[in-house]
């Protein structure tokens, strides 16, 4: 009987519409023809028909449920705690900067006549480069960087294994330099030292103008570790200090100690010099990205070398 019924069904397609609801009649006629068929079928159905019915109560239900929620107001979105992130360098303006200084040794320099003891004024804002802490990372505007990030490494080593040479400075740092604004000056000391003065001593002033310049205003002083005569014979010590320090405390005629103050300093002043010998540098020099530049004197020589931040970190 199956077989009959699929056969009849699968050429409903195909048949035309009266005669294909004649076989529907006959193949559901046969159907029911079996006892229990008909009871089987009207219990399928209303089973059909309680199960849509509870379908669709909970679904009126839900609406219900929703109609009576009162619309949410949009919530703008919370900014993220705690400080705010720091903004981006503009590296438009930011260079590295590598100097190298060292001093002459020629023979017969020492036979040489040096020009007349000079004072050393400098410009009241130089910058003293600062050294970074240990968890500071390497970048920060006037910091010295360490040497694997310099760009004068191999002249460097040059200088420090030649004979002929002596290096007294070098550094690099970072720093912005913006068009048109006044000079920026970087200090530069280099030991031994005695009270206020170094064996190198000055400034270097970096510019941007059209191009970018640097100046140099050192002095190469030869430095004495006693002082002056007059004020030994005075009473001073007879070593000088190696920092400005206070005065020291100074026996009386009759075995007290002065005060401090009470020391004249008409006799030995704190500003005292103490070197022999100076020679000043003046000098200045354009300079171009990425090339290194070349200055010397008689008693002193300079390498400078300046870079584009944007290009150093740009670079693998």
């Amino acid at each position: 009987m199956k077989n009959v019924s699929r056969a009849r069904i699968s050429c409903l397609p195909t048949c035309h519409p009266e005669r294909a609801a004649s076989l529907g009649r006959t193949v559901l006629r046969s159907c029911t023809d079996r006892p229990g068929a008909e009871a089987a079928i009207c219990k399928a159905l209303d089973g059909c028909r309680q199960l849509a019915l509870c379908l669709c109560t909970l679904l009126l239900l839900a609406g219900a449920c929703r109609a009576d929620v009162p619309p949410q107001a949009d919530v703008p979105p919370q900014a993220p705690s705690g400080p705010p992130p720091a903004p981006e360098k503009d590296l438009r303006d930011w260079y590295q900067f590598d100097v190298v200084i060292f001093r002459h040794r020629r023979p017969g320099a020492a036979a040489e006549r040096y020009p007349a003891l000079q004072s050393h004024p400098v410009p009241p804002d130089m910058i003293t480069l600062r050294i970074p802490a240990d968890d500071q990372p390497p970048g920060q505007a006037f910091t010295r960087l360490p040497d694997s990030l310099s760009g004068l490494a191999r002249q460097t080593s040059i200088v420090s294994r030649s004979a002929q040479h002596q290096l007294l400075w070098k550094s690099s740092w970072r720093m912005p330099l913006v068009a048109g604004d006044e000079p920026v000056a970087v200090a530069v000391t280099a030991p031994p030292r005695a009270g206020r003065h170094y064996a190198l001593e000055g400034a270097i002033l970096l510019s941007r103008r059209r191009f970018l310049h640097i100046e140099v205003q050192l002095w190469r002083n030869e430095i004495t570790l006693v002082r002056p005569l007059e004020q030994i014979l005075a009473g001073a010590p007879v070593f000088a200090p190696r920092a400005p320090v206070a005065p020291v405390l100074m026996l009386s005629g009759r075995g007290g100690v002065l005060p401090a103050r009470s020391v004249g300093r008409a006799r030995w002043p704190a500003n005292t010099r103490y070197y022999r010998q100076n020679r000043p540098f003046f000098a200045s020099k354009q300079l171009s990205l990425d090339t290194t530049a070349y200055i010397d004197n008689v008693a002193l020589g300079v390498l400078a070398k300046v870079r584009k931040l944007s290009d150093i970190e740009a670079s693998p």
